[in-house]
């Protein structure tokens, strides 16, 4: 049996919800984890994380929720062999619901009970605009299947009609009122010793990208807009591929713009630096299906700069439209960089994508299927 921890003694749960997911490092799919299991700990429910472990495991543990190792999501092929390990250890935890989180985890799930009667209720949460196959479909075999954003169940639903008739929710991502509070100011001491430690000067703009390093990110298109803005700084909360960081640094060298672009690597205070920052931006190549930074900068009253499409287009329509801009269009990227650095423009409190109301729709979809008798598979 894979290590687990125990809990601090309380009164008996009424609930028991397994969540699935390769790994629990940095991302929304392992922020999202985290934030059920708390709303189910603190409803007085029990709450269990399958995976792989990772950076995130003692704060869940911390908050009160058990953490069991099984390596579910590791594209690997002697993954799909994990199913016997998984089906003992549910059969073992007895779960009125299991949430699955990704896909291959999904597929060990499948496999773990093809054949056998599957004794709990099955949740899945599309967080993504993946690719349609065979291979995603997977997603839709759960009892109810969740949307992260009208722009993910849209996509879902026109390229799988069947399945998702009637099972198919829409539950928003939302960020914690109380994290990420509208006027939110950091410390003086933080903010100078942030430009100090990075030598940029007082009065001098701060501009965000946060988010994986990855090309499809649009680092590389803010190179022109430095070199249009010239005394704007970028600081850059993330990890990414090495090859892609130097592929990064020798643009920005040749633009004559790399000593404006600050590297952070993964933070733990990524609030405060949202909450720094003049204009933060969204512009990933790829439509996202949500785009969590957008909506926890919003929520700060930070201005957003973001590419017209997927979850992000959805969030800023809904909050800053003034915000949008083409996709890919380095020109209009530019042209509102500018702009937004003359006007500052302001951001108005707004109460779309609360925490609090994805935890209460969550839990409120586990308590419905956990009244209703498990099916024969």
């Amino acid at each position: 049996m894979p290590n687990s921890s125990s809990r601090a003694s309380r009164s008996a749960p009424t609930l028991h919800v397994v969540q699935l997911l390769p790994a629990l490092d940095s991302g929304g799919v392992e922020r999202g984890t985290i934030e059920i299991a708390r709303a189910l700990v603190s409803a007085g429910h029990r709450a269990t994380v399958i995976s792989a472990g990772g950076r995130q495991v003692p704060q869940l543990l911390k908050l009160g929720a058990d953490h069991l190792h099984c390596a579910v999501g590791a594209k690997a092929p002697e993954t799909l062999f994990r199913s016997v390990s998984l089906r003992r250890l549910l059969t073992h935890l007895d779960p009125d619901v299991v949430h699955v989180r990704s896909r291959l985890p999904a597929w060990v799930l499948k496999l773990a009970f093809a054949g056998r009667r599957r004794p709990f209720r099955t949740v899945s949460t599309l967080h993504g605009l993946n690719s349609v196959s065979r291979y995603s479909s997977v997603m839709l075999r759960a009892d109810v299947v969740i949307a992260v954003s009208e722009t993910c169940a849209r996509y879902w639903r026109d390229h799988y009609p069947g399945p998702l008739t009637e099972k198919l929710h829409v539950i928003e991502r939302g960020v914690d009122a109380d994290e990420f509070p509208y006027g939110y100011t950091p410390s003086k001491s933080f903010s100078a010793g942030l430009r100090q430690s990075l030598g940029i000067a007082r009065d001098t703009p701060l501009w965000c990208l946060p988010g994986r390093m990855v090309r499809s990110k649009g680092h590389l298109d803010l190179i022109p807009v430095l070199q249009a803005v010239t005394d704007a700084n970028v600081l850059i909360p993330g990890e990414g591929p090495d090859a892609f960081s130097r592929e990064l640094r020798s643009a920005a060298q040749q633009a004559g713009v790399l000593p404006r672009l600050h590297f952070l690597g993964h933070r733990q205070d990524v609030r405060d630096i949202l909450a720094v920052s003049d204009i933060v931006f969204s512009i990933s190549h790829k439509p996202e299906s949500f785009g969590r930074t957008t909506a926890e900068a919003l929520a700060l009253g930070r201005p957003v700069i973001g590419y017209a499409h997927g979850g992000v287009e959805e969030i800023l329509a809904n909050v800053f439209p003034d915000g949008l801009v083409s996709p890919c269009s380095t020109g209009q990227l530019t042209d509102r960089a500018v702009d937004f650095t003359q006007r500052r423009p302001s951001v108005r409190r707004h109460h779309r994508y609360r925490l609090q109301d994805m935890c209460d729709a969550t839990l409120a979809v586990y308590e419905r299927l956990s009244r209703r008798r498990p099916p024969c598979q």
